[in-house]
């Protein structure tokens, strides 16, 4: 502010330089996608690089890192509140992730209602047991009041347990907990074990897991419905007595459409850090990978691919998380010109900065600070005065064409009309 009224006294410019076009902060997005004023408001550059610093070798989950989680990352780095759009972070973040689950070779053959009903009820048996742990922990820490998990609590319109079960009942028999009992696939188990634990340390993290599991059974899942109706002779009904499609059927859900709006609005009325969100960001990607790894365990068991282990995802670690954050951070920042100079990659940062204007009237700027690029506005005005200095630049087309047309029409009209003519004879 000083600088700007010292610049705006100097140079007797009758706004202030920053400020004449509005606040320079309004609308600056930082490289996260968090407001700027935001950002500055609950947290100071200098905590930023304090908090990247502390979640470096910090494990989301995985044998033994219980303790490591609730230790590493505090509640009170976690709780320093940025506005956030989840929804569009999470749809955003997790696009190649979707895209890869959606072009397993299973998901294909059962849109096409290619699907044996032994490979339906294996899907459903590992569904089961996703869903029972999934819900129980978000059950469990809606109960203890976690608003992050209550904003987006919905168990009668959403918890898939119940109608699993039924659709279990029908493909096994009164018997189906006994015959299911233990025959979690490798995935699946890993799939429940991540589930519990973030249920237990860290259970904002099961918010990403609901989101791709719940939003993936109101869209593409009511398309695998209508292929299990077509190609395994299940039978829907309006109530509880769906016959092996019942996972699909949302009967307390009257519009899907706008209930998966208000799920997203309410994704984005979450009051959560950059930290988190980006971790949330990450634990949804592990999720589709997870989701992803199910259906091509399905894959070896159709002998749609070859045979081999299982590969079981490892959960993203918020070192990964962080340096990734950082690492688009800097590609945003890098110059697009060829050469890809040093020099052009620190002014195109500087050309940035909401007070870059500063710079361009003058003003010195701090030691250590990148060289500022003038506007492009500005440089676009140069310009165009440059230009106007050149009497050359001055002729447009038009007047060209009309110094030509004068002059044919004149060559070409009789003699006696004109004297021109006559000079030409």
């Amino acid at each position: 502010h000083d600088a700007s009224t010292k610049a705006k006294d100097r140079l007797q410019l009758p706004d202030c330089p920053v400020f004449s076009k509005g606040c320079p902060y309004k609308g600056t997005l930082c490289s996260n996608g968090v407001p700027l004023i935001d950002a500055i408001e609950y947290r100071s550059w200098g905590a930023y690089a304090a908090s990247l610093g502390a979640l470096e070798a910090t494990t989301l989950g995985g044998e033994g890192a219980e303790g490591d989680l609730a230790e590493e990352l505090s509640p009170t780095e976690l709780e320093r509140v940025v506005s956030v759009e989840v929804s569009k972070l999470l749809k955003e973040g997790t696009k190649a992730a979707h895209k890869a689950a959606e072009n397993v070779h299973y998901v294909r053959e059962f849109i096409r209602g290619r699907v044996s009903v032994d490979l339906y009820k294996a899907m459903l048996l590992n569904l089961y047991f996703v869903y029972e742990a999934m819900e129980a922990a978000v059950d469990a820490s809606a109960q203890e009041g976690n608003l992050v998990v209550k904003t987006v609590y919905f168990p009668r319109e959403l918890h898939r347990t119940e109608a699993l079960g039924r659709d279990l009942a029908f493909f096994y028999g009164e018997g189906w907990r006994e015959s299911i009992e233990g025959k979690a696939s490798p995935v699946a188990k890993a799939y429940v074990a991540r589930l519990r634990d973030l249920g237990k340390t860290h259970p904002e993290l099961l918010v990403p897991h609901a989101y791709t599991r719940y939003l993936g059974d109101l869209s593409g899942g009511q398309v695998l419905k209508r292929a299990a109706i077509k190609g395994l002779g299940c039978i829907p009904t309006d109530g509880e007595g769906s016959v092996g499609v019942a996972f699909y059927e949302f009967e307390q859900i009257p519009d899907l459409r706008e209930f998966k709006k208000k799920y997203r609005k309410l994704l984005d009325s979450l009051q959560i850090s950059s930290t988190l969100a980006d971790l949330m960001v990450a634990e949804a990607n592990y999720a589709f990978d997870l989701n992803t790894e199910l259906f091509k365990e399905l894959d070896r068991k159709a002998g749609f691919t070859g045979h081999g282990p299982p590969k079981v995802p490892a959960p993203p670690l918020a070192s990964h998380v962080a340096a990734a954050a950082a690492a688009a951070a800097a590609a945003k920042a890098e110059p697009s010109s060829a050469d890809g100079s040093a020099a052009a990659g620190e002014a195109k940062k500087a050309g940035g900065c909401p007070f870059a204007s500063l710079a361009a009237a003058g003003v010195p700027m701090p030691a250590h600070h990148p060289p500022a690029a003038a506007p492009a506005v500005a440089q676009s005005t140069q310009a165009k005065v440059e230009k106007s200095k050149c009497p050359i630049h001055n002729i447009r087309l038009t007047d060209v064409a009309a110094v030509l047309i004068a002059i044919a029409a004149l060559i070409l009209l009789p003699s006696k009309y004109t004297l021109i003519s006559q000079l030409f004879q």
